[in-house]
Formats: C-alpha cells, sequence, structure tokens
C-alpha cells in the first residue's frame, strides 16, 4: 500500500473544516453507555460537528478469547487536524476507563480514526486511512449504512464492493437508534 506522508506543518494546523469516519468498538462494561458517552462528547466540542451515526451491530472479537464487540461509525466535520483529532478520541476514550493492555484485547471503548477527508498519512502515530478497515465487516457494513458513496482512499471503491469479501465475518444489527 503506497502511503504519502503529509508534512508535519499539515497535520498540526488547522486545515479547514473536514470529514472524518471514525469507529467505535468495545466489549466491557455498558458499551451502549460508552458509546453515547462518546458521541455525546464529540457532540460538545467546539470544533467537532457529528453528522451522523451508524446502527450498533454485535460482531465476534478478533485476538485472543473474549466476549464479541460492539461496533459502529459516527461521521463528523470538524475543524482538528488528523492528529489533533486523535487525541481529542484517545481522551474520549481514557474518560471511559480504556486500558491498553493487550493487542487486540477487550476494552471500554476504541476509536479509531477510518478515514480523514480521504488522505493518505502515516507515523508513528496514526495511518490513514485505517489499514485494517478495508478487511473488517465491522467497519465497513456501519460505515456503508451512513456513507454509502464513500470510496476508500487506498483501493478507489465503495463500501459495498470491499464488503462483498466479507460475507462469512458475523455481524447482528442491534440497535438501530442509540
Amino acid at each position: 500500500m503506497l502511503l504519502v506522508h503529509w508534512l508535519p506543518l499539515m497535520v498540526s494546523a488547522s486545515p479547514g473544516k473536514q470529514q472524518a469516519l471514525v469507529a467505535l468498538g468495545g466489549n466491557i462494561g455498558d458499551v451502549l453507555a460508552h458509546f453515547r458517552h462518546a458521541r455525546d462528547a464529540l457532540r460538545a466540542h467546539d470544533r467537532i460537528d457529528v453528522v451522523r451515526f451508524s446502527p450498533v451491530y454485535r460482531s465476534t472479537a478478533l485476538g485472543p478469547p473474549q466476549d464479541d464487540y460492539l461496533n459502529a461509525v459516527i461521521m463528523l466535520q470538524t475543524y482538528l487536524p488528523a492528529l489533533e483529532l486523535l487525541d481529542v478520541l484517545q481522551a474520549i476514550e481514557q474518560q471511559c476507563q480504556r486500558r491498553r493492555l493487550q493487542h487486540w484485547g477487550p476494552r471500554t471503548l476504541d476509536l479509531d480514526i477510518i478515514d480523514y477527508a480521504g488522505c493518505q498519512y502515516q507515523d508513528e502515530r496514526l495511518i490513514l486511512p485505517h489499514p485494517q478497515a478495508h478487511r473488517r465487516r465491522f467497519v465497513l457494513q456501519p460505515l456503508r449504512d451512513i456513507a454509502p458513496s464513500w470510496q476508500h482512499p487506498v483501493f478507489a471503491c465503495s463500501p459495498d464492493v470491499l464488503l462483498q469479501a466479507l460475507l462469512d465475518q458475523m455481524l447482528i444489527c442491534v440497535h438501530d437508534c442509540w
């Protein structure tokens, strides 16, 4: 995958209002309450607008044996550069007692930037678009629900096209409105 590096200034300076797609996941505690907290915290931020959010889905966990996950996607419009948005998301994860103890391990709340303004970017903190999104039905289905015409910045195809290879991955809609 070819990733184009942004200039550092473009990552830290305000780029104007940009669309971002953020995946939510979790499998510890009251995950739906954590999702609501994240959505409300994003709504309360003066440089972020929550445009829409997907239904919530249940999926089988990746990685070590653990409970199923709940998953959703939120579409944002933000004046924050990508790395500042990442800082906001990680602060919200901490508010929900997120602990990074095990790679792909259980968590209260996981917030991942899937796409930021169609950009390709990579550094030690952030890779855009999310490097595994195209392989995960639990990301692509809720993303498709709120942004069916979105195009993957690397593969230049829609969620529908990417989902065709992932139909064997278990996914159940559990909450249409949260």
